[in-house]
């Protein structure tokens, strides 16, 4: 699967900023459409259609349509490995074998 996730999310939901979050530090690109509930954008026929509930988050990723905060979470766990710079693993096996 090569599509770019879609989050859809609002400002201030503190669900949505956990699911950012790790797209974030999984350093995943990923599309964002922020939406204004005081347009009434989560009523949306289009929206609905992704999340029958009117809620957020949404992750939209191929055929995937996730819209609870941490199924999203452990979806992305799964989905995307964390990429670390060459210095980092340095670091971490310096840490683990000083010696080496």
């Amino acid at each position: 699967m090569n599509h770019q996730p879609e989050l859809y999310w609002i400002s201030g939901s503190p669900y949505a900023w956990r699911v950012m979050l790790t797209l974030e530090v999984k350093q995943a690109s990923y599309a964002s459409h922020l939406l204004e509930a005081s347009k009434g954008d989560l009523k949306k026929p289009e929206y609905l259609r992704l999340n029958p509930r009117g809620r957020v988050p949404t992750l939209k990723h191929g055929e995937h349509v996730l819209n609870e905060s941490l199924a999203i979470m452990a979806y992305l766990d799964a989905r995307f490995r964390r990429r670390r710079s060459s210095a980092s693993r340095r670091t971490r096996r310096a840490q683990l074998a000083p010696d080496l």
